[in-house]
């Protein structure tokens, strides 16, 4: 049984949705994490705990089927071209490198996460209309 053009068309566009669904959902949970960490880990919170939590959120994208969320690795590409530095594997691990306490590493983190999302034109207005884009600059 072979789906017609259109059916074909409306199930990419409804996956397309789900994937921009889930990198606002990410966005704003990040942004959320950056006013209150101590809510998100306790009062000794560090990037660690925030790289764990990055690990984890992805694994259950997966888990879910959904392999096409692609901010964190647009904003770990984004992160590694900062500092010049294409060795580790994600945003967290290159600051933690970068910056001498864990306080650092986290304002750092937030810094730049925010000058990616100018750079790739999100705002808060446009993460809740969903017109994220995914793109590494």
């Amino acid at each position: 049984m072979t789906l017609c053009n259109n059916e074909l068309i409306g199930g990419f566009k409804m996956y397309e949705q789900n994937i921009k669904m889930y990198e606002q959902n990410i966005i704003e949970l990040l942004l959320s994490i950056e006013k209150q960490p101590r809510l998100y880990f306790g009062d000794d919170y560090s990037l660690m705990d925030l790289r764990h939590f990055h690990t984890g959120y992805m694994l259950c994208l997966r888990d879910l089927g959904i392999k096409d969320v692609h901010i964190l690795g647009a904003f770990d590409n984004y992160v590694a071209r900062y500092y010049g530095d294409y060795l580790t594997l994600d945003a967290c691990s290159y600051v933690i490198r970068k910056t001498e306490t864990k306080d650092a590493a986290f304002r750092k983190y937030f810094e730049l996460f925010h000058s990616f999302l100018e750079q790739n034109h999100l705002n808060q207005s446009s993460i809740k209309q969903g017109m994220v884009k995914t793109g590494d600059g």
